[in-house]
């Protein structure tokens, strides 16, 4: 029985523990994805398509299902293409039309991230004449600010994985590390 997906739930910047728990159980599930062989790219990870279970149980044994595979695929040796509808959560090399791998999802896992201690949607506090402009300025570099007020640990966590969508093929080794990394925090 799911209660809502994590966009909806967004009023203002949840707890600590409930960033955690959730980035905890969103790499579990892309990390289950990534490690078929050939791994399952989701290619669509974003917050209106997570989820959440149980909201007020930290010790339930899930609180938040990755969902929404519509456009995953198995990854031959890399896909090319998909970006044609914006989406913040896109990682540059999927907006430009390259060749990309699972190491998207992490990009996508990055921004979710950002939403998490942000309770924000991302890029908004951007202002662009149009979509085209804002496409060009992510893959120029652009990425969400992350407040002052994070904890260094999250904030580590987030760049972490925001920036590592470049030519990485360990889109398994990162979501297994975030899964020990978020558990020691928990």
């Amino acid at each position: 029985f799911f209660k809502d997906s994590l966009a909806f739930f967004f009023r203002k910047p949840p707890s600590r523990q409930f960033q955690y728990r959730v980035a905890l159980d969103v790499a579990a599930g892309m990390h289950f994805l990534h490690s078929f062989f050939p791994p399952v790219i989701h290619r669509d990870l974003k917050s209106p398509n997570i989820l959440l279970c149980e909201l007020r149980d930290m010790q339930a044994p899930v609180i938040a299902k990755v969902a929404d595979f519509g456009l995953s695929s198995v990854a031959a040796s890399s896909l090319q293409g998909g970006a044609d509808v914006f989406s913040p959560w896109q990682p540059p090399e999927v907006l430009l039309l390259k060749e990309y791998d699972e190491s998207a999802d992490v990009y996508s896992y990055g921004v979710v991230l950002w939403e998490l201690c942000t309770a924000l949607k991302p890029f908004d506090d951007y202002s662009f004449k149009n979509i085209m402009e804002k496409r060009k300025a992510i893959n120029n570099g652009l990425r969400p600010a992350i407040p002052d007020n994070v904890a260094p640990s999250y904030r580590d966590l987030i760049e972490g994985n925001q920036y590592l969508f470049s030519n990485s093929d360990e889109g398994v080794l990162v979501f297994s590390s975030c899964r020990i990394n978020i558990s020691f925090k928990l």
